[in-house]
């Protein structure tokens, strides 16, 4: 890497830590003051965080993608999330303030509270952590990948080997927020290919990260392209699925 490379990433790093330092101290969900008392996590109160609303079963996430996907198309054997995903609710303020406001804390420590009630309910079988890759000009965007972060947390919690380079992102995809399942399929068609340390992954079951599990689009062509590389099976885990 270049100096200057070097020093732009240390800048954006930078960026990305005063920005989390002159966030409120206050409950990203409620509003609440975090300087009473102890707090399980650094941007939530232990009140919202015992709200959250519990997820559906791992069965009922794979019903719901098998929907969305031709037969033998979907790559993802099971999938895992910490709580739902809605709108409306209290927690999507946390997906925005980690993917659009810099507060990237809120990725290593939801990624913990996953890593730890998988490991909890004894059902983390996988061998390898691969987060969902975003490409460089993204990245340049964000400061950092959320999805590495919160594939991160569940590392530290479990002890499973976190690998960042297993998967990469070769080409540049437009938003899918607005797309439907079908529009999201084609948009992310070839989109993920085998990383440097794909060899890592060959034999191997493999627990891909992310933030939000929606269609499914992502994670599937993931899967697949980690499949390719040799993976034995794909898991997921996400910190919210959409209802």
């Amino acid at each position: 890497m270049s100096l200057f490379a070097s020093a732009l990433s240390f800048m954006r790093g930078s960026a990305a830590t005063i920005a989390e330092l002159a966030a409120p101290k206050q409950c990203l969900m409620c509003g609440t003051s975090l300087a009473e008392r102890t707090h399980r996590i650094s941007t939530a109160c232990n009140a919202c965080m015992a709200a959250l609303p519990p997820p559906p079963s791992p069965d009922e996430i794979f019903v719901r993608l098998a929907k969305n996907f031709a037969r033998d198309e979907l790559a993802v054997s099971r999938c895992f999330s910490l709580t739902v995903y809605d709108e409306t609710l209290p927690f999507s303020r946390m997906i925005r303030s980690l993917k659009y406001e810099q507060i990237a804390s809120i990725g290593l420590e939801f990624g913990r509270e996953t890593g730890e009630t998988m490991r909890h309910l004894g059902i983390m079988e996988a061998e390898a952590i691969v987060p969902v890759p975003i490409h460089h000009a993204r990245r340049r965007e964000r400061t950092y990948n959320q999805s590495e972060l919160i594939g991160r947390g569940i590392a530290e919690k479990t002890g499973v080997p976190f690998l960042m380079h297993a998967l990469m992102r070769r080409r540049y995809t437009t938003t899918q927020t607005r797309l439907n399942a079908e529009q999201r399929h084609s948009n992310l068609s070839g989109a993920f290919t085998a990383g440097r340390d794909s060899n890592l992954v060959h034999d191997k079951v493999v627990l891909l990260t992310d933030d939000v599990l929606t269609t499914g689009s992502t994670i599937n062509a993931c899967a697949t392209a980690l499949l390719s590389a040799g993976a034995r099976r794909v898991d997921v885990a996400v910190i919210a699925a959409a209802n």
